[in-house]
């Protein structure tokens, strides 16, 4: 009966009890109530609708005071096995100031037995579905709850809770990203229909997580949302966490051609704004990676460097990077994909054989048709520095910037007799224009020692040629 009172303003009905409670009750003769009550509660059947739960193993210890349109109950102690959890707290209702009040200081408990209790039971709270969206599961030591309202049906919205605690062997899941978060410890603080976590620690797979924060509404569309977290990061989970934030399809294109990533870094991510379409930002160093892109016959190294992503932006900056033979020093650059995708680098010393490269340069189909007549194309590049600026997908000579040392370069062609030898010689290249310097090169048994030779490839296209010694052979 006292139950049916306390709740006759609430779909949550009592079906079943077991307890073996001692009352000892009180009256003072004015219509004012008090029961101690202490005991035990094996079993509390609980319904819904068509909801049916059991709560099992109770312990309890507290007051109630019932008065003229006026409830409180003092709660001195509470266990339960099933949900697991420990409780102390009181309950005001007073009508004439139409004011109710809830407090609740929980420890001791299991999660993830909270949350099929409170689903079961709560299902049909936007509040409560939201909040155990994202918690999974996890060891509560401590938590408090504060609600004010009205009237009882008012208890459950959100202005008028706040909870605090903290979190230790979480399970946490982030919508949008479809990151599932393992090992969380964490303080969190729920007012305002925010969910706020402080000094989070997580693990992802093979990654870890510190020094975390988050926020997230606890509405229809769990906005505004963010997650900032330092992360040491197994790279291997990089390509699917991408695939599932990036929206560019021409992005996500290239992102399909990497397979059998490995490696580690450090860094820092911040996913935010709006689950329904998630950003993401990228800081990250110590780079540490090996993978295979599938324009490029050998697995690709890279070591070192600074990594920046977010928006439509993508920089690095510092890298050492090797493939095969070939290999590169303090590359520096970025993608911008705002409108026309472009890609603009520099780097330091880098050296290029051509066996490495020519399945990357010839995937492209614009520098295939222009170089086609000379493939196979073999030797080596020698870069005291390179720059290059070109759109992403349809890569063009027209903005690229390189100076290179020759070494041991072959040309073949149908249009030629034989192979086109360059066994040493300097070139560069200036947007249009082509510039060789000292360079020795023979095609069968004609030579030609110390060229120079400018070639611009402009609206008006001008060469000049220059050699200290050449020898013509008719083969």
């Amino acid at each position: 009966a006292l139950m049916a009172y306390l709740l006759h303003d609430s779909a949550l009905q009592v079906t079943d009890v077991k307890a073996n409670l001692t009352l000892d009750v009180r009256l003072d003769g004015t219509g004012n109530l008090e029961a101690v009550v202490d005991g035990v509660l094996p079993m509390l059947a609980l319904s819904r609708g068509e909801e049916q739960l059991l709560i099992e193993g109770g312990r309890i210890q507290g007051t109630v005071q019932i008065g003229d349109k006026t409830v409180g109950i003092s709660l001195t102690q509470l266990e339960l096995e099933y949900p697991r959890l420990e409780a102390t707290g009181m309950f005001s209702y007073d009508e004439n100031r139409q004011d109710i009040q809830l407090a609740i200081n929980g420890s001791r408990i299991d999660a993830a037995s909270v949350r099929r209790v409170a689903l079961g039971l709560l299902g049909e709270s936007k509040t409560t579905r939201n909040i155990f969206k994202i918690i999974r599961g996890g060891y509560v030591p401590w938590m408090t709850v504060r609600i004010r309202g009205q009237r009882i049906a008012e208890l459950g919205l959100l202005d008028n809770i706040v909870i605090k605690g903290r979190m230790t062997k979480g399970k946490i899941f982030i919508p949008g990203a479809q990151l599932n978060l393992d090992d969380v410890i964490g303080d969190a603080h729920i007012s305002e229909g925010i969910l706020r976590g402080a000094n989070l620690a997580a693990q992802m797979g093979n990654s870890g997580g510190r020094k975390g924060e988050m926020t997230l509404g606890l509405n229809k569309d769990l906005a505004p949302f963010q997650l900032k977290i330092d992360v040491n990061a197994d790279l291997s989970q990089l390509p699917p966490v991408l695939g599932r934030v990036v929206r560019n399809k021409d992005f996500l294109k290239e992102l399909a051609l990497i397979r059998d990533v490995k490696g580690t870094a450090t860094g820092v991510l911040t996913l935010g704004d709006d689950l329904a379409s998630l950003n993401a930002e990228v800081e990250a160093s110590n780079i540490h990676l090996t993978a295979h892109y599938k324009r490029i016959p050998y697995a690709v190294k890279i070591d070192g460097g600074h990594f920046n992503y977010g928006g439509t932006r993508l920089a690095f900056d510092n890298f050492n990077a090797a493939m095969g033979k070939s290999s590169i020093r303090r590359v520096a650059g970025d993608v911008n994909w705002a409108k026309a995708p472009v890609f603009s680098a520099r780097s330091g010393r880098a050296l290029f054989h051509f066996a490495d490269i020519s399945p990357l340069i010839f995937s492209y189909k614009n520098i295939s048709t222009a170089l086609d007549r000379f493939k196979p194309i073999s030797g080596s590049l020698a870069f005291e520095r390179m720059a290059v600026s070109s759109p992403v997908w349809t890569p063009s000579f027209e903005r690229v910037s390189l100076s290179a040392d020759i070494e041991q370069l072959r040309l073949h062609s149908k249009r030629l007799p034989g192979p086109l030898r360059v066994d040493e010689g300097k070139f560069s290249w200036r947007k249009n224009r082509f510039t060789l310097k000292e360079v020795d090169a023979s095609l069968g048994n004609s030579t030609i020692a110390r060229l120079s030779a400018g070639f611009d490839l402009g609206k008006s296209p001008t060469f000049e040629i220059h050699s200290q010694s050449v020898k013509l052979v008719a083969d």
